[in-house]
C-alpha cells in the first residue's frame, strides 16, 4: 500500500472530514491567515514551510511572529483580534502542523510563544425591559425565535436546527428533544418551551410538517447562524442597546434558574457539572421541575400579577360552581324562591325598610360578594 502523502487539503479533505461545520470553518480561517502571513513575510506556503520546521527553534519563532502579526493585523471593522481569537488561531495552526509531523512539547508552547493578555470584561447581564425592547423591534419569527432561546436555554445553533419532529407539543408545556448531533457536547438532552412562547407560537407549529424547520430558513448550519448573529447585531444598533447578542438569551436563562438550582441549570442548557441527582429525571419529573421556575422566565407576564390572576382564576371557579347549583336546580321555581329570599335578607336590612326595586335588585346581583352570602345548606333544603 502507498504512503499518502498529507497536505494541507488533505488536512480538510481527509483528516476534518467527520468534523462539524464550526471545527472545519474555524481551521480555514485559521489557515488562511497563516498562509497570508508566510506568503508576505516569508514568501512561502505551509506545505512548503514544513521542511524548515524541522528545525524546531525556527518553527517556534515564526510562530511568535506570526501570533505578534495577527494580534496587530485589523478586521474588516477596522478592530484588532481579541486575544481568546488569537490563541485559538494559533492553535488551529498548531493541529495542523501536528498533522504533518511537526510536534511541540506543551511546555515548548507555554515557555517559548508568549500571548496577548486575555482581558475579562464584565458581562452584561440582559435585562427584561431590554429584551422587551428587542422583540418589539424584530419579526414574528425572529420573536419567536427569540422567545423560544429565553424560555428554554439552548444555543443558537441548536435553535436553527430544530425542526417539527423534535417537539412534543401534547405535554402541558411544548418538550424539546435535543438530538445528540445538535449539541456542542455531543450529548443529547430535554428542555421545555414556556407557556408564553406556547401562545405566541403554537398556531405556527400546527401547521407545519414534520421535517420543516422551526426557526431557520437556511438549511446550513453555519449559515444560518451566521445571519442570526448578523441579525442581533442589527436590531440591537438600531436601538441603541451594546453587548448584548444572541448568547445573552441563553445565559438570561441560566442566571434565572441558577438563582433557584444551580444544578438544574446546568441540565436544562447541556453544560457540565454535577447532575448525578438530576440525570435520571423522567419526562414528567422534568416538566414538573420547569414548571417550578418557569415564571421566573416570563417576559411579558409579571409573577406579582401572574399570581394575583390566578388567585381571581379561583374564585371565580367558585362563583361558577355556585351560580351553576343555583340554576341547576330540577325545580326553578325553587331555585328563584331562594334568589328572593336572598333578596329579603338584604331587604330586612335596610333602615329605610322600603321595597327593592329592579334596578337595586340588578346593583345587588352584579356585586362580585353578593354569591359569598348565599347559604348553601338553606338552598339545599328548599
Amino acid at each position: 500500500m502507498m504512503k499518502s502523502v498529507r497536505s494541507l487539503q488533505s488536512y480538510f479533505d481527509v483528516h476534518l472530514a467527520l468534523r462539524s461545520e464550526s471545527v472545519k470553518k474555524s481551521s480555514k480561517f485559521a489557515l488562511d491567515k497563516f498562509s497570508i502571513f508566510l506568503k508576505d513575510f516569508h514568501q512561502t506556503s505551509p506545505d512548503k514551510i514544513i521542511s524548515d520546521f524541522a528545525d524546531q527553534e525556527l518553527a517556534l519563532d515564526t510562530l511568535q511572529e506570526f501570533v505578534n502579526w495577527y494580534s496587530r493585523t485589523k478586521t474588516q471593522q477596522g478592530e484588532k483580534p481579541n486575544a481568546r481569537t488569537v490563541i485559538q488561531t494559533f492553535h488551529n495552526v498548531k493541529r495542523y502542523l501536528h498533522y504533518m509531523g511537526i510536534k511541540f512539547h506543551p511546555l515548548d508552547v507555554k515557555q517559548n510563544i508568549t500571548f496577548p493578555q486575555i482581558l475579562e470584561e464584565e458581562k452584561h447581564g440582559v435585562t427584561r425591559e431590554e429584551i422587551i425592547k428587542i422583540l418589539e423591534n424584530v419579526s414574528f419569527r425572529k420573536k419567536a425565535l427569540y422567545m423560544a432561546q429565553l424560555s428554554s436555554g439552548m444555543r443558537i445553533g441548536e435553535l436553527c436546527q430544530l425542526r417539527k419532529k423534535h417537539l412534543d407539543i401534547t405535554k402541558k408545556r411544548i418538550m424539546v428533544k435535543i438530538p445528540a448531533s445538535f449539541t456542542k457536547t455531543g450529548r443529547a438532552r430535554t428542555t421545555f418551551f414556556s407557556k408564553e412562547f406556547d401562545e405566541l407560537f403554537r398556531f405556527k407549529i400546527n401547521e407545519m410538517k414534520d421535517d420543516d424547520l422551526l426557526f431557520a430558513t437556511n438549511p446550513r448550519v453555519r449559515g444560518a447562524v451566521d445571519n442570526e448573529i448578523q441579525n442581533m447585531d442589527y436590531v440591537c444598533k438600531k436601538i441603541g442597546l451594546k453587548n448584548v447578542t444572541t448568547h445573552s438569551f441563553r445565559a438570561y436563562f441560566i442566571t434565572k434558574v441558577a438563582r433557584l438550582d444551580y444544578n438544574l441549570s446546568k441540565l436544562y442548557t447541556g453544560q457540565k457539572g454535577y447532575l448525578l441527582q438530576y440525570d435520571r429525571l423522567n419526562d414528567e419529573e422534568k416538566l414538573e421541575k420547569y414548571l417550578e421556575f418557569e415564571p421566573e422566565l416570563y417576559i411579558y407576564e409579571n409573577k406579582v400579577q401572574k399570581k394575583e390572576i390566578e388567585k381571581l382564576t379561583e374564585e371565580l371557579d367558585v362563583t361558577k360552581k355556585k351560580l351553576t347549583y343555583m340554576i341547576t336546580r330540577k325545580d326553578f321555581k325553587e331555585t328563584l324562591k331562594g334568589m328572593m329570599y336572598l333578596f329579603m335578607e338584604n331587604q330586612s336590612t335596610r333602615p329605610d325598610k322600603k321595597p327593592v326595586s329592579i334596578e337595586e335588585l340588578e346593583k345587588i346581583m352584579k356585586d362580585p360578594k353578593f354569591l359569598d352570602n348565599i347559604d348553601e345548606e338553606w338552598l339545599k333544603e328548599k
